[in-house]
């Protein structure tokens, strides 16, 4: 999808800024499983924090491309609707921001959408962000193509275009092009040691716990073999080692 194609959320007609919400609409009753009538919408409305964000985003959007008095209050209406409708979702979408049709919020809260372009039928899960990053000539907003799953956790950030059908994993952050159909996943966690949670994990009477000291038992005497085992090869010398 090309950054220009994204100004059919552009329009000035209500009528356009009620067939985008419609559209956001009928992807949370296909992952809810019903069918459109205007008790499943206040039902969506009531309990998908995503679409009630979202409708909040197109109403602000389409009073940004307003001129004169309505889009005067249009503006007012929007900005004083902004922190309750982030207070109660935990999600920031500015205005600003140019999402194509039928777009898709899993969860609640940490979702934060800057100046940036969406595609079509588009994903967000919780944690997530997009948004304008760099500085200079290196400054710029995200582009994502059409039907792009950005999951929990994953960062957008930059002048960066992301192709069509792309999905972004757990926890990825993308500062950097991505060909359309590309599967992102981030790098597996590192072992820094063996040590536990011990020192974190704290509770009453955890000392005599006797689950918890068998653990840290564990953990000494694996320590022990380890230093044991070090202090053998030192001894031995690289030539007498088997």
């Amino acid at each position: 999808m090309e950054a220009t194609e994204a100004a059919q959320c552009c329009s000035t007609r209500s009528d356009d800024l009620r067939s985008l919400i419609r559209s956001d609409l009928d992807r949370y009753l296909y992952y809810t499983k019903r069918t459109y009538s205007p008790r499943a919408a206040a039902v969506v409305l009531a309990t998908q924090p995503g679409f009630l964000a979202t409708a909040h985003y197109r109403f602000g959007h389409w009073a940004h491309q307003q001129r004169g008095l309505k889009g005067r209050w249009g503006r007012i209406l929007h900005l004083l609707g902004r922190r309750p409708v982030e207070v109660l979702t935990g999600i920031s979408i500015l205005p600003s921001a140019h999402i194509g049709r039928a777009l898709y919020i899993a969860h609640f809260g940490g979702v934060v959408v800057g100046p940036c372009v969406i595609g079509d039928h588009c994903n967000l899960g919780h944690d997530t962000l997009i948004a304008t990053s760099g500085r200079g000539e290196g400054r710029g907003a995200p582009q994502l193509g059409d039907r792009v799953n950005v999951t929990c956790g994953a960062r957008v950030v930059g002048p960066v275009h992301i192709g069509d059908d792309v999905m972004i994993g757990v926890n990825v952050v993308v500062t950097r092009d991505v060909p359309a159909r590309t599967v992102l996943a981030a790098p597996s966690p590192i072992v820094v040691s063996q040590r536990g949670s011990f020192d974190y994990v704290r509770y009453p009477d955890d000392e005599s716990d006797s689950d918890r000291n068998e653990s840290v038992q564990l953990i000494e005497n694996s320590e022990d073999t380890t230093r044991e085992s070090k202090h053998l090869r030192q001894r031995l010398g690289p030539a007498q080692r088997p």
